[in-house]
């Protein structure tokens, strides 16, 4: 009698084999200067709706390319993830930045990668609990953070939940001392001072919402003050 297989062996066979019979297709990334990508097409397939759509409707070959605006770094994470299930090591273990995964998350959104998801918020949120062991290497929240994971949003976005909820947690108005120049800075964003964009306002909404204010109460940004909600 055989031994029962675990479902990681099943699914590295099932990897085997696609990577076994699919053709493969050159893709080029970037924005101006393209960087290409040999990588095979059911691959792509299964873990993208978008690529998915995309090779169905134009019925590629495999001496055919496909052209995306995607940021090369960011697409050789995806390509890294898709055939090793991490993101690709390079020094100082980023292609782009301590801010790279929140990028690598709305690529996942834009291709329509659930899973690839997941792994990019798997990592987020333990980059933000680090911030309760090691503060000093791994820094949560920071305002650039908050500013990219609002900025690259819809609406709705689960990455926008994480950012609200740890300034929930740990609010920086709270934790920093008064009139400090870092304590400036997050009131500022959290107040939507110096900013038109239509992010400071959901950002400045869902905080609201988040700390149990009524958010109809709470007055336009040009009258507002930390007293009406902290």
């Amino acid at each position: 009698m055989r031994p029962p297989q675990s479902p990681f062996g099943e699914f590295i066979l099932i990897y085997c084999r696609i990577i076994l019979y699919s053709e493969t297709i050159t893709i080029l990334a970037g924005m101006e200067e393209k960087q290409s990508f040999n990588v095979h097409k059911d691959l792509l397939a299964v873990h993208s709706t978008y690529f998915s759509n995309l090779l169905s409707e134009k019925g590629l070959g495999a001496d055919e390319k496909i052209s995306i605006s995607a940021n090369a770094s960011l697409f050789a994470d995806f390509i890294s993830w898709v055939y090793f299930g991490e993101f690709l090591k390079v020094e100082n273990d980023a292609l782009e930045g301590e801010q790279a995964v929140d990028d690598l998350w709305e690529l996942a959104r834009y291709f329509q990668a659930p899973a690839f998801q997941n792994f990019c918020m798997d990592d987020c949120r333990t980059y933000c609990k680090g911030s309760e062991i090691d503060p000093k290497n791994s820094p949560w929240p920071f305002v650039e953070g908050i500013k990219k994971m609002y900025s690259i949003t819809p609406r709705g976005s689960k990455l926008r939940k994480l950012a609200v909820d740890s300034l929930s947690y740990k609010n920086p108005l709270h934790e920093n001392k008064r009139e400090s120049a870092v304590w400036k800075e997050w009131k500022a964003l959290l107040t939507g001072q110096n900013s038109r964009e239509a992010w400071i306002n959901d950002l400045r909404e869902d905080f609201a919402v988040e700390a149990g204010t009524d958010w109809n109460n709470v007055p336009p940004v040009s009258s507002f003050s930390l007293t009406h909600i902290w």
